[in-house]
């Protein structure tokens, strides 16, 4: 009997240059002050998904690159900027992204179309563009609380960049959490998404 395929557990995400993600890890150790028993994300694991992929097959991942490549040929760079924190559920710690919202969800869209059918994960909720960079522990998500102890930053900006690739990357589950590597960097080359 032939052996399963061996699968990898992929996301398509947008990277943070290294002075938004400096910025965001101060703000990690200024809301640790206030708020207890929160696993920060890693600085150099804060990301923008554009799609969670789930498992996908070692067979298909070419494909996938293949396809992801047509449709960021097609799409040009953009102006984003990490700014505001709030909470999703009284759990989920987030800063909210701005800039070129319009063209990130088009992109997102795009993606997701062109990409049904690869990886397990069909994704029911509504692209909302954010960083997650913490996740307060269940015994202690109360939604009030930390929307009150995130009001003192609400408004804060920690700064923009221009969005010009997207990076495939593989997320390899631990005890001591997900660890991510880099399996393709695809550049943003065209002018919009949909113009030839």
């Amino acid at each position: 009997m032939p052996e399963p395929p061996q699968n990898i557990r992929a996301f398509l995400a947008v990277p943070l240059p290294p002075e938004v993600l400096a910025r965001l890890k101060v703000l990690q150790r200024e809301l640790g002050e206030s708020i207890e028993d929160v696993a920060w994300t890693r600085p150099e694991s804060v990301h923008l998904t554009i799609r969670f992929f789930g498992n996908v097959p070692h067979a298909r991942l070419a494909a996938l690159q293949q396809t992801i490549r047509q449709v960021c040929a097609e799409v040009a760079p953009c102006q984003l900027r990490a700014e505001k924190t709030g909470c999703f559920g009284g759990r989920v710690i987030w800063v909210g992204l701005a800039g070129d919202l319009k063209h990130l969800e088009a992109l997102a869209a795009h993606i997701s179309d062109a990409t049904r059918g690869f990886g397990d994960h069909n994704e029911q909720r509504a692209f909302r563009p954010h960083l997650t960079i913490g996740r307060v522990k269940p015994r202690h998500a109360k939604s009030a609380f930390l929307a009150e102890k995130l009001s003192t930053w609400a408004n804060r900006e920690f700064g923009g960049w221009a969005m010009a690739h997207l990076e495939l990357m593989r997320s390899e589950l631990s005890p001591q959490g997900a660890r991510y590597s880099c399996l393709d960097r695809i550049p943003l080359e065209g002018k919009g998404i949909g113009e030839r």
